[in-house]
């Protein structure tokens, strides 16, 4: 076959020779350009991604600065001399006439703790016994089979999520009197969840909507509840985003550029989309228009570049045919 195709080359004629060997060099110009173009593409994409990480890790850093908070408060709640005490009499009293008086302290305890924080709905006591303190609406009962998670991470808070999007901080109440360390009960602290994660955005100027972020916590998408990317599409990203800082991929909705981080102190996770549509749009026209000029200006390059050859050839042949004539004479 190369063999086949040296004879071939030194048979055709010496314009064919130099036009094949320009239209090879102009053909790896263009390839190299074009190769050129997509790095330019990564590194525009690479540079979104670190602009835009860096800013909502502002925000879901301020974000994970309010669940401190919160949980902080849960501490307080935890050693108060009055929560203690109300804790162990409604432990260690049976039901009679002091009971009424001892839930009505309790709750008016936990009334003050209440206010202490913009982003918390209600605090809930669940004692041992089944009672239930809570400053106002009874949180969904689904959030009570964590309980076994909470027993078992010694005193330290857990946030957990209901099937119905409660957010809240649990953990453990135990008594603290002379280290004895029984259990008292459970104390929850349910927050407005989306207060704080669009208070934490509009402190670096973005405004979330559930077109463009997405938090999930275990088997419960935090925000938004009613989330228009379905379940299977969240599990694919999320996959993909195992090995990748970033991805770019065609949802329901249109082009997107996804990224995916963790909020710190919970198994939570985050998703940010930025639109590609219009990005993408652009990247494409310029891509059609440099590759359009770049084709155009290979074309005239090479004919012009035929007419030249060809007339030097035409020159040339004809020098070498006097040339001969003159030897002959």
């Amino acid at each position: 076959m190369k063999k086949k195709l040296f004879l071939w080359f030194n048979n055709i004629s010496l314009v064919y020779k130099i036009m094949l060997i320009l239209g090879a060099a102009l053909t790896f110009v263009l390839s190299v350009y074009l190769f050129s173009l997509n790095i330019i593409i990564r590194e525009y994409n690479k540079i979104l991604y670190e602009e835009k990480a860096a800013n909502i890790k502002l925000a879901i850093t301020s974000l994970e600065t309010k669940m401190r908070e919160i949980d902080k408060i849960s501490k307080d709640i935890l050693v108060n001399d009055n929560i203690q005490k109300r804790a162990v009499e409604l432990y260690e009293t049976k039901e009679g006439a002091r009971t009424p008086v001892i839930r009505r302290e309790f709750y008016n305890s936990l009334l003050t703790f209440n206010f202490s924080n913009d982003y918390i709905k209600n605090i809930e006591f669940v004692s041992e016994m089944g009672d239930i303190i809570s400053t106002g609406e009874t949180l969904s009962r689904d959030l009570f089979g964590s309980k076994e998670i909470i027993k078992s991470i010694n005193g330290n808070s857990i946030w957990v999520t209901s099937k119905d999007g409660e957010t809240v901080n649990a953990r453990e109440i135990r008594k603290i009197k002379y280290m004895s360390l029984d259990d008292l009960g459970e104390l929850y602290i349910s927050v407005d969840f989306y207060k704080m994660l669009r208070d934490s955005f509009q402190e670096i100027g973005y405004n979330i909507n559930p077109e463009s972020l997405l938090v999930r916590g275990k088997d419960v998408t935090l925000y938004p509840v009613d989330s228009m990317y379905k379940e299977d599409e969240i599990d694919s990203i999320a996959n993909e985003l195992e090995q990748k800082k970033y991805i770019i991929k065609n949802m329901s909705s249109g082009k997107k550029f996804i990224l995916k981080g963790e909020i710190a102190d919970t198994k939570w996770s985050y998703f940010y989309f930025v639109d590609y549509k219009n990005i993408f749009h652009g990247i494409q026209t310029s891509l059609a228009a440099v590759l359009t000029f770049n084709i155009i200006a290979s074309v005239l390059t090479f004919i012009i570049a035929y007419k030249i050859v060809k007339s030097l050839c035409n020159h040339l042949i004809l020098l070498i045919k006097r040339i001969k004539k003159f030897g002959i004479a």
